[in-house]
């Protein structure tokens, strides 16, 4: 099940959310965790009965990682991210996101962070029909109430090159292949400079071809914006192009182990 499609986005002011801090013992530097879980289950009520669809989930992710979330269908995955993205709330567990502790925030301030801190890469695209290609990658800044349309112009249509349709700035979503409106969508990513990613299942409504070149794409803006990444897949080849994968089956995590060094 796709993580939850609609983001409560605000342009009213934004709180000052702390910036990050190295923390250095002996001359090592220690990474800084920009998600941290916590004992993290959701139950729904069905029925007269609760159905739990994530048990227990703990683990920390640092900047600059990239992370997999991996698992069958129903194993919890896309519920996870969208916890993880203050995008619900959990029944039970913690979760602090750049620094926050969001269950201390009400829906405004979760709404300011999204905007502020955080990109969003979907399996259905989730383009405007009604905006062409640049004005569409426009819209996470003009959300902030940024009013340089100039400025933001020259930054979509920089994205919108890098990610090879500097030629189809005036193009509306129906004038696009699909794997074109994801590189719209990735490109509306990137566009406030994200300290964290979150994609759900970004190749879902791609054949394997044109998937392959959205994830090298994906990874490859990743590390040239030193952004962490949080990706939901059921694909094993995706997931082994992330630093760490984190498993899931029935709503619990069962394995997380590094991308070499984990087996298939």
């Amino acid at each position: 099940m796709p993580m939850l499609q609609t983001l409560n986005i605000h342009t009213t002011s934004s709180p000052t959310f702390p910036t990050s801090l190295s923390i250095v013992s002996k001359g090592n530097p220690v990474p800084n965790t920009i998600l941290e879980v916590t004992q993290l289950t959701r139950q729904y009520q069905v029925g007269g009965r609760h159905l739990t669809v994530l048990h227990d989930a703990s683990f920390t992710i640092n900047e600059g990682e990239s992370v997999a979330i991996i698992g069958p269908s129903g194993s919890g995955k896309s519920t996870l991210l969208g916890l993880c993205a203050g995008l619900d709330q959990p029944t039970s567990g913690n979760v602090r996101l750049v620094n926050q502790d969001i269950a201390r925030m009400n829906e405004d301030e979760r709404a300011v962070l999204r905007r502020d801190k955080l990109g969003f890469v979907f399996q259905a695209f989730q383009l405007l029909p009604t905006l062409t290609a640049l004005e569409n990658v426009m819209v996470p800044m003009e959300m902030r109430g940024k009013q340089n349309t100039h400025k933001l112009a020259e930054r979509a249509t920089e994205l919108l090159n890098q990610v090879g349709l500097g030629e189809r700035l005036d193009h509306y979503p129906v004038q696009l292949s699909g794997g074109e409106q994801q590189r719209v969508a990735i490109a509306r990513a990137f566009m406030n400079d994200p300290a964290l990613l979150f994609a759900d299942e970004p190749t879902g409504n791609l054949d394997t071809a044109t998937g392959k070149t959205i994830v090298s794409l994906l990874f490859d803006l990743n590390e040239h914006h030193g952004t962490t990444l949080v990706l939901v897949t059921h694909d094993d080849e995706l997931a082994s192009k992330a630093t760490r994968i984190i498993r899931l089956q029935a709503g619990k995590i069962i394995t997380e182990t590094n991308a070499s060094s984990s087996s298939y």
